[in-house]
């Protein structure tokens, strides 16, 4: 039997980096959410647009 060489496994994060990781991510979606616009909807005679500020966000 010929021995098979193993594929080394990336090192893994310490708990540190993957802390900081996460804690980026939560600012990159806070950052986004902040920038999405409060919907407001008064006209009764059709239906609401819910997803009309991600239209806008991208016309932007």
């Amino acid at each position: 039997m010929v021995a098979q060489t193993q594929a080394h496994a990336p090192e893994q994060k310490t708990r540190r980096e993957r802390r900081i990781g996460i804690l980026a991510e939560r600012r990159r979606i806070k950052k986004i959410m902040k920038k999405q616009r409060s919907v407001t909807f008064d006209n009764d005679t059709i239906t609401e647009a819910r997803n009309f500020q991600f239209i806008e966000l991208f016309k932007e």
